[in-house]
């Protein structure tokens, strides 16, 4: 199981490298924005130029930030952050058990001494810590620009509480998508289905956030439970938290049994 678990982490090194450096330099670059925008008042007239679409986007369409710290967690919400992570998960999802077989190497999992669900959840165990990486570079970055910028009064516990809702949001992203995969033997099927189904989900909470009578659509979106302004407002909603865990847990629990009872040599 850990010979899997390093092997899957090993297979992504090049990819996990310089996704992580994209984070890391693009969480500098925004730091040193807010200065550019003349702080957090430079900022606000900014958004209040910017039509109500954009500002549901980043979740600021109730009120702006009110800090520093208010502002970096509302960029935790740019497409940039969350195609990254997204798409991350979804490519490694895919990758586990799809593109195992699309690629004829089924027959080989069949001869290791090992459960399948075991080598599953080796692969989901490496997602897992793939995840975490990418979102440490963020933070890192944060700190960072920070240092260099000598911002002050910047909150990097409450930051590190965004980034632990984003990481919920990418597993649950990342459960939906290994649940695909071990029911697939396409992988470009897998990452085509799950990558637009997330995209159907950020649209669908774009819409409610903008059109009150799609409100009700919102709370199927996955994004929904990802709101890093009001993390830094309000600290991590529990019931937020526990909707994308719970789906995250779903999602791999159900492809852990499927893949085990899975006829490969079918």
């Amino acid at each position: 199981m850990r010979s899997v678990f390093w092997q899957s982490l090993r297979s992504y090194r090049t990819s996990l490298g310089v996704v992580s450096a994209a984070l890391f330099g693009i969480s500098v670059v925004l730091v040193l924005t807010f200065e550019a925008f003349g702080g957090i008042e430079g900022f606000e007239e900014l958004l209040k130029l910017l039509p109500e679409g954009m500002r549901a986007m980043l979740k600021a369409q109730g009120g702006f930030a009110s800090d520093a710290t208010g502002y970096i967690g509302m960029q935790y919400r740019h497409p940039f952050y969350l195609l990254s992570t997204s798409g991350f998960v979804i490519a490694m999802a895919a990758g586990a058990v799809a593109r195992e077989i699309e690629r004829s190497t089924a027959l080989m999992l069949l001869a290791v001494p090992l459960a399948r669900w075991r080598y599953l959840a080796a692969k989901i165990a490496s997602m897992v810590v793939a995840v975490v990486v990418l979102l440490v570079a963020v933070w890192a970055g944060t700190g960072a620009g920070v240092a260099v910028t000598g911002l002050g009064g910047v909150d990097m516990l409450s930051l590190l509480r965004v980034l632990v809702n984003l990481l919920a949001l990418a597993l649950a992203i990342g459960g939906i998508a290994t649940l695909l995969s071990s029911l697939s033997s396409d992988g470009g099927h897998v990452v085509s289905v799950a990558a637009g189904t997330a995209a159907a989900m950020f649209f669908g909470d774009f819409l409610a956030t903008i059109w009150s009578p799609a409100e009700l659509v919102g709370y199927v979106s996955l994004y929904h439970y990802y709101d890093p302004l009001g993390v830094t407002q309000s600290g991590l909603p529990v019931r937020d938290l526990a909707v994308l865990l719970g789906v995250a847990a779903a999602g791999f629990g159900a492809a852990l049994v499927a893949f085990q009872r899975r006829d490969l040599a079918a």
